[in-house]
């Protein structure tokens, strides 16, 4: 009998060809500390953070809408939202070098998991290095927008606020609450 791959025991979320998208445990958290992607290394370098400590706070903050990417026996990103209050959280997401193995498979999915991670917050942002072009097409991608008016400070490192809005039926274009001219 073959035995079950440990994502099994986890409720899956979604699933594009190999990667699935789990509820992050803290047993995530070391393996992709020790392997991240160097864009993210440099990135918690400009904020002087170290890698198990930024994901381990950000899993403490975030713990009820937190997410692994497996792939199919280990996690390969932690993503999540932190809430700043119940209208406004800030989203993150770390990977390891793996991701680029599965980059086609990822991209399909991700306006199904910037959807799940958006859930009830009317705003979801945070900021990136202004350095970071690839990220930033990719946020771009999944809907996110910049604020390019301004530039933020941090170490001696200039950052982009990005965000992303939870437009709702009450937001949207309406005909019927339009003024009437006469």
């Amino acid at each position: 009998m073959m035995a079950l791959p440990p994502y099994t025991a986890r409720n899956v979320l979604c699933k594009s060809g190999k990667l699935f998208l789990v509820k992050a445990t803290y047993d995530d958290i070391p393996y992709i500390a020790d392997n991240l992607r160097d864009e993210d290394k440099l990135e918690l370098e400009m904020y002087d953070v170290a890698p198990y400590e930024a994901i381990y706070d950000s899993f403490i903050e975030s713990e009820k809408t937190s997410y692994t990417l497996i792939d199919y026996n280990k996690p390969i990103a932690m993503m999540g939202v932190s809430p700043i209050n119940e209208d406004i959280g800030k989203v993150w997401f770390l990977a390891t070098k793996e991701l680029n193995k599965h980059y086609l498979s990822f991209l399909k999915k991700c306006p199904e998991v910037i959807d799940i991670l958006q859930g009830n917050f009317k705003v979801i942002f945070n900021f990136v290095p202004d350095t970071h072009k690839k990220t930033m097409r990719w946020l771009a991608w999944c809907g996110f927008v910049f604020d390019i008016e301004r530039k933020y400070l941090h170490n001696q490192h200039e950052f982009l606020q990005f965000f992303r809005c939870n437009v709702d039926e009450s937001m949207s274009y309406n005909t019927k609450s339009q003024p009437i001219y006469h």
